[in-house]
């Protein structure tokens, strides 16, 4: 037999292929024709071959649930030959469709949800063809008992596991229970549970575990300390597709977070680990760590402020030793800082100290003034570093503070304007309140760099006796930033037109 040649030339390697992967293939024998497949399989009656795999993935299964009283029945959870995960469901319409299923298999449908009944409680499917539907009638039920909470046992029976995925606060994670081998009898059964790392307690956290699962109810949730014992929760609610457990996690540790079946099978679940702030104790240890890491030993300081102010005299200092060791504490307490206000946001503390340390050791003034929102938004102070005196004196375009000058803390709290001197033995030398405020102007100089403020000012007069005597006056003030910073002198004004307005 000839073949007619192609009225175009192909390339070798076409017509090559087109006789090596032609699906069927022609073999002259005598006046019969035979049709082969690759293989040297025979082709079906129609000429086509047949396929490699007789159970192809192109059955599906409809779904569709309706209510009792007609309504359609949404967000129903479906088993599948006993596998359940979050994402098999009904939807507004009360529907769903597996696709891509084995043909000529056998499948069972449940449908899952604890505050419906369902009719019939399965249906079974035999040699699935094309496309199955499958009808289910859902009957709300009038009482729902509550989901129950199953408190594990403080004791651990199988060990954590050695090197456990990590689990990061606020990062929720999906996954499916295993199967692991036991630990607790001589059979080594096997049982079904995961283990995760939670890294990053700091000791006293208030956590929040939750875990979502159309099976929430026969999953338990536990927290494993260092002693290898699982921690009482403080409390839990459960809903049909989730429960929530609260512990305290007492020290800093890596603790262990345990999800196990109580049913001995595969389960899907959503997990997470939400951190809601300290317990006021561990907020306290924790600001204690920061003045100790801020103050260092025999420096005196009585306060953060204190030693904020030495600590930044010994950046300008001209020992070297000095300016690393000042650096490497302001930046340690920084970084504490941070991780506190990102662990407790609500507690207040954090957010004052913040706001000094961006504006003065990291000089960043952006940075500074968003944490002094903060601080304000939760009933806290805010503070600037600045010189006062009685006169203001501009020469050459800069303004300089004359007479009975002195460097202080102003702080900006609760309706009242003071400033503490970075003398401690002086202690608060200036104080307004908005009253005396109004009989100011409160007015900015032209260079933008000083402002005018009334108030009550004290003056020192000298020692009686070994003890410092003063007097006060109400009068204009006039201050500066130390930093010589027009931004803040800004900052400044507006936050006290704020007290103003708050009158």
């Amino acid at each position: 037999m000839a073949f007619a040649a192609p009225s175009q030339p192909f390339p070798n390697r076409i017509m090559r292929s087109a006789f090596i992967f032609s699906l069927v293939f022609i073999a002259v024998s005598g006046h019969e024709t035979a049709a082969q497949c690759p293989g040297g399989k025979p082709a079906l009656p129609g000429g086509e071959c047949p396929s490699r795999n007789p159970l192809r993935s192109s059955c599906s299964i409809l779904i569709e649930i309706i209510e009792k009283d007609g309504g359609e029945a949404n967000g129903i959870f479906l088993k599948l030959n006993g596998s359940l995960n979050n994402y098999w469901r009904t939807n507004e319409r009360g529907k769903f469709i597996f696709r891509r299923l084995s043909c000529r298999r056998s499948y069972t449908v449940t449908p899952a949800r604890q505050d419906y009944s369902f009719d019939p409680p399965s249906f079974p499917i035999e040699s699935l063809k094309g496309q199955a539907k499958v009808s289910f009638t859902a009957t709300p039920r009038r009482e729902v008992e509550p989901l129950p909470i199953q408190i594990p046992p403080t004791s651990i029976c199988n060990p954590p596991a050695s090197n456990p995925p990590e689990i990061i606060f606020g990062n929720p994670i999906a996954s499916r229970i295993g199967s692991q081998t036991s630990e607790c009898d001589q059979q080594k059964e096997k049982v079904y549970f995961n283990d995760y790392l939670l890294k990053g307690a700091v000791g006293g956290d208030i956590i929040h575990i939750e875990v979502r699962s159309p099976e929430a109810s026969i999953l338990i949730v536990q927290v494993i300390d260092k002693e290898g014992q699982s921690l009482n929760p403080e409390g839990h609610t459960a809903t049909v597709e989730s429960q929530i457990h609260s512990y305290i996690l007492p020290e800093a540790f890596d603790y262990q977070v345990r999800i196990t079946g109580t049913q001995n099978s595969q389960s899907d679940y959503q997990l997470s680990v939400i951190r809601k702030g300290l317990t006021d104790e561990a907020y306290k240890k924790q600001i204690a760590l920061v003045n100790s890491t801020i103050n260092g030993a025999g420096e005196g300081a009585t306060n953060f402020f204190d030693s904020l102010n030495y600590q930044l005299d010994g950046l300008r200092s001209a020992d070297n030793e000095i300016r690393v060791a000042a650096d490497h504490k302001l930046k340690t307490t920084y970084e504490i800082l941070e991780r506190l206000a990102a662990i407790d946001s609500d507690n207040v503390q954090a957010h004052e100290m913040l706001s000094v340390i961006h504006q003065y050791y990291r000089k960043d003034s952006r940075a500074a003034a968003h944490e002094r929102t903060l601080a304000l938004q939760l009933n806290g102070e805010v503070r600037f570093r600045v010189r006062m005196g009685d006169d203001l004196f501009t020469a050459k375009g800069a303004d300089k503070i004359e007479r009975n000058r002195e460097d202080c803390w102003l702080k900006i709290k609760d309706g009242i304007a003071t400033c503490e001197s970075l003398i401690k033995e002086n202690g608060e030398i200036f104080q307004t309140t908005p009253g005396l405020l109004e009989k100011s102007r409160l007015t900015v100089s032209r260079s933008g760099l000083a402002l005018k403020i009334y108030g009550t000012r004290k003056y020192f007069l000298g020692n009686d006796n070994g003890e410092a005597r003063f007097e006060t006056r109400a009068k204009d003030q006039f201050l500066i930033p130390l930093s010589d910073n027009k931004d803040e002198t800004a900052a400044i004004h507006e936050l006290i037109l704020k007290l103003l307005e708050k009158k």
